[in-house]
């Protein structure tokens, strides 16, 4: 990479953005082949709770494309980026020059998006290739049926982009978006991309429709032909027997209960006995079922609009347990917490002391010594610990940035008034052996070690994913309890206090 560029980049960085957690160049000119019009693109990792922002500004003489990540939201990040097969950020972190890490953290996450880039996008399912079969079709269509090409201006640049998508997807390769999308197409399909280019040229620049259909035909005839079918919820494909019903946004405690209680005789009317609800960070109130069956799908349907229904596949808590196996290990557990806090939403006494038995139990569990707890609970605080506003991040401006400290004295306030009633009903959870057993089937070693960031680097890997583990098991359990997410760090808080 060019040391000037290097030198002018991290100079902004560290005079603009000194708490920054880590920070990695991309684009272009990590590749070497930036022009005159280049800007730089510049990754910045941050331990506060900020959702994507990306800003470009000129510093002497070059544009900066920043983007801000959360070192705790990139996880989700990189599963959309996956479930999109876009692979965009998977590609700008596997290729990107680390300016300032810390504890190896991108030296971890570059190996992790290497090894996904690598793997390639996941296989069309059938219901995936019958979708762009079915566009390609109903463009096709559009297309042939009108001889007046500047009427279909905007279907033609719709076809090309989703002919390219398609035959990326096919290949296995990554969508990407814009010149990456090029990029990756004339890298694993060339004598196509060739073909699709003097298509496209032929259509803008003389009129002439002939060899784009010529192209779109020979697709469709190499993948089954022409579909035409209109697309309905009844006929998707859900690969496990589990659905999300993304209910409502959470509300006050009081009409959140009132929803599920109102939700509950209704599943039974259905069968469904297995099933929990939780409380998620994107603001809304989610209805997991663990036993969903493709019969009682109209049903749901009646009493939920399409779009609140997701496939599990699509919904992101699963993805904190590393696959969905470990995931579906946990559900007998969940489910049952789940069951004992709706019939306590209003009961903020049971949500503290559910939430630090569940601390307590962990650490019997998996056999902390004292000095591992009291590292754990810290973790837990940094991780949780809200500084700022949740989509800021303006050089930590003091109107937009609480210290830590202030939020500890608050915590110690509220702790004051607690501590003896706290210190007397502490105890281990009666899931004890429950949560043991199921943690016992867990495999940690899936877990990406960049998922470990904030854990003391003195404990060897596989404490580390271990404790990153447990932290989401907590996370997850604390959404089962509507604890809000600005309270969440209290819990460690408290256990520490009282340790």
């Amino acid at each position: 990479m060019n040391p000037k560029i290097i030198e002018l980049v991290k100079e902004y960085i560290i005079e603009n953005y000194s708490h920054q957690y880590a920070t990695l160049i991309t684009g272009s000119y990590a590749e070497g082949k930036e022009t005159i019009y280049s800007d730089v693109d510049v990754i910045i990792f941050t331990t506060e709770r900020i959702q994507k922002i990306i800003k470009t500004l000129n510093y002497k003489g070059i544009t900066l494309q920043l983007i801000f990540f959360s070192v705790e939201s990139i996880e989700y990040t990189l599963y959309e980026d996956f479930l999109s097969n876009k692979g965009v950020y998977i590609d700008m972190i596997s290729k990107g020059f680390i300016l300032l890490d810390h504890h190896h953290f991108l030296k971890h996450l570059k190996e992790y998006t290497t090894a996904l880039k690598e793997k390639g996008s996941t296989p069309l399912s059938k219901d995936e290739d019958e979708k762009y079969r079915s566009k390609i079709t109903s463009y096709l269509l559009d297309i042939e049926g009108v001889k007046d090409t500047k009427r279909i201006f905007f279907v033609a640049l719709l076809l090309i982009d989703v002919l390219a998508e398609f035959k990326l997807r096919l290949l296995r390769q990554w969508g990407g978006t814009g010149k990456t999308k090029s990029e990756f197409l004339r890298k694993v399909a060339p004598t196509f991309f060739e073909e699709l280019q003097i298509a496209t040229q032929m259509f803008f620049e003389k009129g002439d429709k002939d060899k784009l259909i010529t192209i779109t035909k020979e697709l469709l005839d190499s993948t089954g032909g022409k579909f035409i079918q209109e697309l309905n919820f009844q006929e998707f494909a859900f690969s496990e027997n589990m659905l999300v019903i993304q209910v409502s946004k959470v509300l006050h405690q009081k009409e959140s209960a009132e929803i599920i209680l109102a939700i509950v005789p209704f599943l039974k009317t259905l069968s469904i006995n297995a099933y929990h609800f939780i409380s998620s960070t994107d603001g809304f109130l989610y209805l997991i079922i663990e036993d969903f069956n493709k019969s009682q799908l109209q049903k749901l349907l009646n009493k939920f609009p399409n779009e609140q229904l997701i496939d599990i596949h699509y919904f992101y808590p699963q993805t904190c347990f590393n696959s969905l196996e470990n995931y579906q290990k946990l559900l007998p557990f969940f489910e049952m917490l789940s069951k004992e806090a709706f019939h306590n939403l209003e009961n903020e006494n049971f949500k503290i002391l559910k939430g630090l038995n569940l601390l307590i139990t962990l650490r019997k569990i998996e056999k902390m010594s004292r000095e591992e707890y009291l590292s754990f609970l810290k973790y837990l605080i940094d991780c949780w610990i809200i500084y700022c506003a949740d989509d800021i991040l303006i050089n930590k401006a003091p109107e937009t940035t609480i210290e830590k400290s202030t939020i500890l004295k608050k915590y110690n306030s509220i702790f004051q008034n607690q501590k003896q009633y706290l210190k007397s009903t502490l105890k281990i959870d009666k899931s004890y052996h429950i949560l043991s057993e199921a943690l016992a089937r867990i495999d940690n070693r899936v877990i990406p070690l960049y998922k470990t960031f904030l854990i003391t680097p003195d404990f060897d890997e596989t404490k580390k994913k271990k404790f990153c583990f447990c932290k989401n098991v907590l996370d997850y359990c604390y959404s089962i309890l509507f604890i809000e997410p600005k309270f969440k760090a209290y819990l460690p808080y408290v256990a520490l206090q009282i340790e």
